[in-house]
């Protein structure tokens, strides 16, 4: 008898042997021919509205396919070539990104969140900046003006070494202040040296009028008869005071 020393498998549709891609990809396949005549179609084939889908165009035959029903479905065409390189079918896989888009746009919201919280931790950087060197300076120029112009010059003004408009401006009023309580004082010295001076004056007066021995009067501008006398007047005219 005959014994089955092999066989022989003749394919006349060569997308037959490609069916294969569709189990090992886990993915929905479809082959076409180049005239678009599909030659096979997986059963989880989704259609989508090819008018309403957005292309990559910088990748060749990779196109982001999206429609209201059919949404986050990517379809990628991939042309298998013959030795003379002309193109023998169309292979079409088709993706499931919403995963992939969920990724996306949770990265987004991150990205998003985070220069938000940058930009509130900056703003809150820059009042603590603007605290300590604007607006504490300013407080601190307000509040020594004020003493000043209620008199008291003893309190001297902090940061006035600062090399900027606002250092420029206290080491003035720190100067101010200085000059201010140099002048008082030395106003008050000589106010106390000139009193020491007049007192002095009238002891030497009062000693003149004491030792002399006539009755002398001393007269006010006015020509009315001072107070200031020698003891001898008083003898004469039996009598202390002189001012009538």
């Amino acid at each position: 008898g005959l014994s089955l020393a092999g066989y022989v498998e003749v394919v006349v549709a060569p997308a037959h042997n490609l069916k294969i891609i569709d189990t090992v990809l886990g993915a929905p396949l479809k082959v076409e021919s180049l005239d678009n005549v599909t030659l096979y179609q997986s059963d989880s084939w989704t259609s989508i509205d090819l008018s309403r889908s957005s292309g990559v165009s910088n990748i060749p035959g990779l196109s982001m396919l999206s429609s209201a029903s059919q949404e986050n479905i990517l379809e990628i065409n991939y042309f298998p070539k013959l030795s003379n390189g002309q193109p023998a079918m169309k292979l079409v896989l088709q993706e499931d990104i919403t995963v992939f888009r969920n990724s996306i746009i949770h990265t987004q919201k991150m990205i998003v969140g985070l220069f938000v919280g940058l930009g509130i931790l900056g703003l809150a950087i820059a009042l603590v900046l603007l605290r300590k060197n604007l607006f504490a300076p300013l407080k601190e120029l307000s509040d020594s003006v004020s003493l000043i112009a209620a008199g008291n010059l003893d309190t001297e003004l902090k940061q006035i070494n600062r090399k900027d408009e606002l250092g420029c401006l206290l080491g003035s009023v720190e100067s101010m202040r200085v000059d201010l309580k140099d002048m008082i004082q030395n106003l008050d010295d000589k106010v106390a040296q000139r009193t020491e001076e007049l007192v002095a004056v009238q002891h030497e007066v009062a000693d003149i009028l004491n030792s002399v021995k006539e009755g002398i009067f001393t007269f006010n501008p006015d020509l009315s008869i001072n107070n200031e006398h020698s003891k001898m007047a008083e003898v004469i005219f039996h009598t202390q005071q002189f001012d009538t």
